[in-house]
């Protein structure tokens, strides 16, 4: 077999384009990276990576805590100290395609940060997403994050990778050099011949963005290798919270097989929604949506199910708008309200929902269980 070795393929009149092969073996045609390994479609394994869903908030501003909170679907963010608040954005880097972003931006600031705080942005990946990875076996897999990025804030920033199953963690920083300016970045993670991820519905990854970190979480230095040191998470001296003028921009974000990112893979809105209610459905937001089809099981109990969309990663909890008015049992030419309801049995499939409080009607009567108030909804949830 015979083998032609040449760094580019150009055609004569032009020395834009072709084909490109660098010292690896990767290719580039035109410009554009190929993947390194697997398909072209279906190569991102981050969900909702360009921040174009969000269920919980619909845009509004979330007043963030200790307790990690969502932002977006699948991302959230904590801080410990000062206040900040985090809500999707429409500011994005111009002509990559984008619409949404996360922004987060600090309302009340702190110079000093307290051993133990930890500020960060982060989304988790279900284990059996990345079995693929082949973790804890000699074929453990290079995958490589690819992000856009902006902060008021210039500095180095802490990129932590931690792995529930095997108690590992993945560690190093990235720069942001110019303020207000969007940067791209990309991080390649070797594969970890230590610690395998389990072929279940847990959590396979937890990939947090760090924007401060006291002593205690901060460590001495990038480690740039899986280890077991999980508080070496943010060894810098960026701390977002320092000034009420420090924000913090992330969008584009994917995480793919292979040592190389290619160009981020957009997919359809229904398909980013279709995955993110995997793991949070909201559901018959507004005034007058039908909630579901069901009957008096007795004069003071109306019992009705709702169906999923998809299934969802497991048995989800239950979670409705309380207060008067918000709904009603529509029947017999009327709406009856009740103000109160319970989930009786969860699947993940499906949920048997019981109303209580205000209920009045006729046993073995059937009718359609109404939102009856904008502000009305209900949601299960099935979050990592």
């Amino acid at each position: 077999m015979s083998t032609i070795k040449v760094n580019s393929i150009k055609n004569t009149s032009t020395d834009d384009g072709g084909i490109a092969i660098d010292n690896s073996g990767h290719v580039q045609v035109d410009g554009v990276q190929l993947p390194t390994t697997g398909a072209l479609s279906n190569r991102n394994l981050i969900i909702n990576g360009e921040q174009k869903v969000d269920q919980r908030n619909s845009g509004s501003s979330v007043t963030l805590s200790s307790t990690a909170k969502f932002v977006t679907d699948r991302w959230s963010a904590k801080i410990n100290g000062g206040a900040a608040t985090a809500e999707q954005d429409t500011t994005v880097p111009s002509g990559k395609g984008f619409t949404k972003s996360l922004k987060f931006d600090v309302t009340t600031a702190d110079t000093s940060l307290g051993a133990n705080d930890e500020i960060f942005v982060q989304t988790k990946i279900e284990a059996q997403n990345l079995t693929q990875l082949s973790h804890g076996t000699s074929d453990a897999q290079s995958v490589t994050f690819s992000f856009w990025v902006k902060s008021a804030l210039t500095g180095d920033y802490g990129f932590y990778v931690f792995k529930d199953d095997a108690g590992r963690a993945y560690q190093t920083t990235y720069s942001i050099s110019a303020a207000n300016t969007w940067e791209y970045k990309t991080i390649t993670v070797p594969g970890d011949t230590s610690g395998a991820i389990s072929d279940d519905n847990g959590v396979g990854f937890e990939v947090r963005w760090y924007l401060g970190a006291g002593s205690d979480k901060a460590g001495s230095s990038s480690q740039n290798a899986w280890g077991t040191n999980a508080a070496n998470r943010h060894p810098t001296g960026t701390n977002i919270m320092a000034s009420t003028s420090n924000d913090w921009f992330i969008t584009g974000v994917q995480l793919e097989v292979g040592e190389k990112a290619t160009p981020f893979e957009h997919r359809s809105y229904g398909d980013e929604l279709a995955r993110c209610q995997r793991y949070y459905y909201k559901y018959a937001e507004g005034a007058s949506k039908d909630i579901g089809v069901g009957a008096f099981y007795n004069s003071t109990l109306f019992a009705f199910s709702v169906n999923f969309p998809v299934s969802m990663r497991a048995a989800p909890t239950f979670d409705y708008v309380t207060g008067t008015d918000y709904y009603g049992i529509f029947r017999a030419g009327a709406l009856d309200p009740f103000d109160a309801m319970s989930a009786t049995r969860l699947h993940e499939n499906s949920a048997a929902i019981d109303t209580s409080t205000g209920t009045s009607g006729t046993q073995g009567h059937g009718g359609i269980a109404q939102t009856s108030n904008a502000s009305a909804y209900i949601a299960f949830s099935a979050e990592l």
